[in-house]
C-alpha cells in the first residue's frame, strides 16, 4: 500500500507539473496569437509527438504537418497552379498569403497542438523565434522578428505573468479548501539558541517578523533563513494570555555546520495526541526495536489531558472548528497554544524526574503513565556538560537499515567502542562526539567495530559491526544517539574545566554531591545549580574514599548548567489551524499575498545564495522536487496544490532571470534593443545563448548532485 500511496503521488506530481508548464507555454501562445504572431506548434513536451490535433484534420498519431504539408501544397497547384520550392531538407516553403489562403479554404488550423515523448516542459513555437538561434528570421509578417518591441515584450513575458496568475489562482483555492498548517507558534526552544537569548517562550505566536505578517511556520523558517548574517530581527509576539510584545533576536547558524541556514532554534508546536492511526504510524509502532519505550508510551490517537496534575483542556476538532466563527476560531487556537505552555512549564519544572501523564483514547478510557525526560537538545550541536563532566551515550533510535538491528537496541548505554585490527585502543564509556569520531575513523578506512553495551544491568558485546556512510566526511551505524542522564557515570572531561581541576576521572560514578546522594546527572544539575556562586562542592565517587573538591562554579557557568533544558522524547502530533475562508474576495486577497511572499522570498533567497549567505546545498533539482513533491502528494490534494502553487510562483521569478536563453534573457535583450535603436549583433547574441545554456546546464547538473547527495549522504 505504502509503494502505491507513493506511485500515486508522483503519477499526481507529475500531472500537476505538466500542467504549471502547460499554463506557463499557454501564456506566450495567448500572447503570440494577440499581437498576431504565427504559431507552428504549441506542444507540451519534448522530442518526438506521441499525439497531435490540428484545426481541420483532428487527432493523429504523431505529428499532423506532413499532411498539413501536402494538402496545402495540393490545394495551390489546383487552385492557383503554383509548386511550392523545397528546401534543403525537401520541406515546402509556402508563401504568407497563399498559405493563408489555402488554410482559409481547406479550413486548417495553423497551429499543432502536440503532446511529445519527453515529459519536462513545454514549448510554443512561433515563426522568426529560436530560443537556441538567435539569427532565426522570417519574412513573413506574422513572424515574432517582425513585430514590435512591445509586442514582443508582451509575448515574452506572458508565461511569466500566467505563473503568477496561475501560483495566486492555486493559493486561493487552496484557503477556499481549508489549508491546514503548522502555526507560527512556539512549541520548545532550544538550550543556548537566539530564541532562548531573545525570551521567547513555548505557546508564544510569532505574529511579525521585521513587520511582515507570519501566517504559520512554513513561512517563518524560511523568512528567518532570508534574515542576513548578524541581522537582528524584531519580533512582534503575541503571548498566550493575549499580551503583544516587542523582542529582538539575531539568527545564527548552528555552529556544527556553519553553512546551514540561519534560525532561531523554536521547535514546532504540537497537539498533545499521538501520531494519527495511519498505515505509516502503525508500521513504525510495530517496530519496536526502532524506538525507545518512552517515545512510544503515547498511543496513536490517544489524547493528553493531564500533565504532573495540571489538566489540559480539549480545544475543538477541525470539522467543528471550521463551523465556528473567527472569535471561537481564536478561542479555540488560545487553548491549544495555553496547553503548548503547560506541557513545556511541566517538562521544564520536573527537575529530571519522570511525569505523570493522564491519556484518553477515542472510546474516552484514561490510562495513567510515566515518561522520563532526556536533556533537550542544544542550538550548537553539543553534548550536555556540567561543570565540564559530558554523559556517556546511549541509544535512542535504531533505523531499520542499520548494521546494529537486533543487535543495538533502543535504551542501550554505549560502554565502549574498539576499532577492530588497529592499534587504537578502546575507547571506555564515549560520550557522543568521541563516538561519532571513532565510527567515522573506522569508516574511513573500511575497519569494523565492536562495540559492548549496557542493557537491563548486563554488558552485552556485539562484534563486527561495518560503518556506513552518513554524510559525505562521516561514518556511523545508523543510531540515534542520545545522553544516558539515567546513571551518573562521567563520560569525557572538558580540558581546563572545574571538573578537570578537581582531578574527577572519566568514566567514574558520582554518588553524591556534597553528601546528597544522586542517583542521576538531573539531580547532580540540579544540586549545583541550587549552589552560590564561588561555593565549592565535594564530589563523591564510588570506590574512591575521599570526596573530590569541585572549584567553585562562576556566575557565568552556574547560567549555563541552569540554561539546561529538559525533553520528552514522545511521538506527539504536530499542531495545525485551518487557514480557510467562505469569501472568495478573501481568498484571492490571501492567494495574492501568498504569491507576492513567495516571490519575493524566492528572489531574496537567489540574492543570498550569490552573496553566500544561503548554502548551496540547499538547492534543489528535479529528482528533489519530486521527492519532495510526492511528499506533499501523500498530505492530501490541497497540500499537493499548494507545492505546485509554490512552483508556479518559482518558476515565474527563475524564468524572469536576466539569463540569456530564459524569457528574463530575452527580455533583456528587448530592452538592449530600445536603447540601441537596434538589436545586439547575432553573434553577441549566439555567445550570450551559449554563456546561459551553459549556466542553466550547470546549475541543473549541481541541483542534481545535491538531490543524490542527500538520498545516500543525507
Amino acid at each position: 500500500m505504502a509503494l502505491l500511496s507513493q506511485a500515486t503521488g508522483i503519477i499526481l506530481l507529475a500531472i500537476g507539473f505538466g500542467f504549471v508548464i502547460f499554463w506557463h507555454e499557454l501564456g506566450h501562445f495567448l500572447a503570440a496569437k494577440f499581437v498576431g504572431i504565427k504559431v507552428d506548434q504549441f506542444a507540451v513536451g519534448f522530442g518526438q509527438a506521441i499525439v497531435a490535433w490540428r484545426k481541420g484534420l483532428g487527432t493523429r498519431v504523431g505529428t499532423t504537418k506532413p499532411e498539413y504539408e501536402q494538402r496545402i501544397t495540393e490545394w495551390l497547384k489546383t487552385n492557383r497552379q503554383v509548386t511550392p520550392k523545397l528546401d534543403e531538407k525537401g520541406k515546402p516553403q509556402f508563401d504568407p498569403a497563399d498559405e493563408i489562403a489555402a488554410t482559409q479554404a481547406l479550413g486548417l488550423g495553423e497551429t499543432e497542438y502536440r503532446l511529445n515523448w519527453i515529459p519536462l516542459g513545454g514549448y510554443v513555437k512561433m515563426i522568426g523565434q529560436e530560443d537556441l538561434d538567435p539569427n532565426a528570421q522570417s519574412s513573413d509578417p506574422r513572424s515574432y522578428n517582425r513585430k514590435s518591441i512591445a509586442a514582443r515584450m508582451l509575448v515574452v513575458s506572458a508565461g511569466v505573468i500566467m505563473n503568477i496568475i496561475l501560483a495566486a489562482i492555486g493559493f486561493a483555492v487552496v484557503f477556499g479548501f481549508g489549508f491546514d498548517a503548522p502555526p507560527a507558534v512556539v512549541g520548545s526552544v532550544q538550550q543556548g539558541s537566539p530564541a532562548q537569548k531573545a525570551g521567547l517562550e513555548a505557546g508564544d505566536r510569532i505574529a511579525y517578523l521585521d513587520g511582515a505578517y507570519q501566517h504559520d511556520f512554513t513561512m517563518l523558517a524560511p523568512n528567518v533563513a532570508l534574515a542576513g548574517d548578524d541581522a537582528n530581527v524584531k519580533l512582534v509576539v503575541q503571548k498566550p494570555d493575549g499580551r503583544y510584545v516587542t523582542l529582538q533576536a539575531t539568527p545564527q547558524r548552528p555552529p556544527t555546520d556553519g553553512k546551514g541556514f540561519l534560525a532561531l532554534g523554536v521547535e514546532q508546536p504540537v497537539d498533545l495526541i499521538g501520531i494519527p492511526d495511519s498505515e505509516a504510524a502503525r508500521e513504525v509502532f510495530a517496530k519496536s526495536n526502532m524506538l525507545r519505550a518512552d517515545a512510544r508510551a503515547l498511543k496513536p490517537g490517544e489524547r493528553i489531558i493531564s500533565v504532573s496534575g495540571q489538566p489540559i483542556q480539549a480545544p475543538p476538532t477541525t470539522e467543528q472548528i471550521l463551523k465556528q466563527d473567527k472569535d471561537a476560531r481564536e478561542k479555540s487556537f488560545t487553548i491549544k497554544r495555553l496547553n503548548q505552555r503547560s506541557f513545556e512549564n511541566a517538562v521544564q519544572q520536573s527537575h529530571g524526574d519522570p511525569i505523570k501523564i493522564v491519556a484518553v483514547d477515542a472510546s474516552g478510557k484514561e490510562r495513567a503513565f510515566e515518561v522520563s525526560p532526556l536533556f533537550g537538545a542544544s542550538f550548537n550541536g553539543s553534548a550536555t556538560q556540567i561543570a565540564g563532566m559530558s554523559l556517556r551515550c546511549s541509544v535512542q533510535i535504531v533505523a531499520p537499515n542499520s548494521p546494529a538491528t537486533d543487535k543495538i537496541l533502543p535504551g542501550d548505554v554505549i560502554e565502549e567502542v574498539t576499532i577492530v585490527n588497529k592499534a587504537s585502543p578502546t575507547v571506555l564509556v564515549p560520550t557522543i562526539e568521541r563516538l561519532k569520531a571513532t565510527l567515522t575513523t573506522a569508516g574511513e578506512n573500511g575497519d569494523k567495530v565492536n562495540v559492548k553495551v549496557m542493557r537491563d544491568g548486563k554488558l552485552i558485546s556485539v562484534d563486527g559491526l561495518s560503518t556506513v556512510s552518513i554524510t559525505k566526511t562521516q561514518y556511523g551505524l545508523k543510531l540515534g544517539l542520545d545522553q544516558d542522564a539515567a546513571s551518573t557515570v562521567v563520560g569525557m572531561i572538558a580540558p581546563g574545566s572545574p571538573a578537570e581541576k578537581a582531578g574527577i576521572p572519566s568514566g567514574s560514578t558520582i554518588t553524591a554531591v556534597n553528601g546528597k546522594d544522586v542517583k542521576n546527572w538531573f539531580q547532580i544539575k540540579e544540586t549545583l545549580c541550587a549552589l552560590p556562586a564561588g561555593q565549592t562542592a565535594q564530589i563523591s565517587v564510588e570506590g574512591v574514599e575521599k570526596p573530590y573538591t569541585l572549584p567553585g562554579l562562576s556566575e557565568s557557568e552556574l547560567a549555563s548548567i541552569n540554561s539546561i533544558r529538559y525533553d520528552l522524547p514522545l511521538k506527539m502530533q504536530g499542531m495545525s489551524m485551518p487557514r480557510q475562508t467562505s469569501n472568495p474576495i478573501v481568498a484571492i486577497q490571501w492567494g495574492i499575498g501568498a504569491t507576492r511572499d513567495l516571490v519575493i522570498q524566492t528572489y531574496i533567497s537567489l540574492r543570498r545564495l550569490v552573496d553566500g549567505s544561503v548554502p548551496a546545498s540547499g538547492m534543489m533539482g528535479p529528482i528533489g522536487i519530486l521527492s519532495a513533491g510526492s511528499g506533499f502528494a501523500d498530505k492530501g490534494n490541497v497540500w499537493l496544490l499548494w507545492f505546485l502553487s509554490m512552483i508556479s510562483a518559482n518558476l515565474a521569478v527563475v524564468n524572469f532571470l536576466p539569463i540569456p536563453i530564459v524569457d528574463g534573457g530575452l527580455f533583456l535583450f528587448l530592452i538592449l534593443e530600445k536603447i540601441k535603436g537596434k538589436p545586439l549583433s547575432p553573434r553577441t547574441q549566439s555567445i550570450a545563448q551559449v554563456v546561459g545554456l551553459a549556466m542553466l546546464g550547470f546549475v541543473f547538473l549541481f541541483a542534481t548532485w545535491q538531490d543524490i547527495s542527500r538520498m545516500f549522504w543525507g
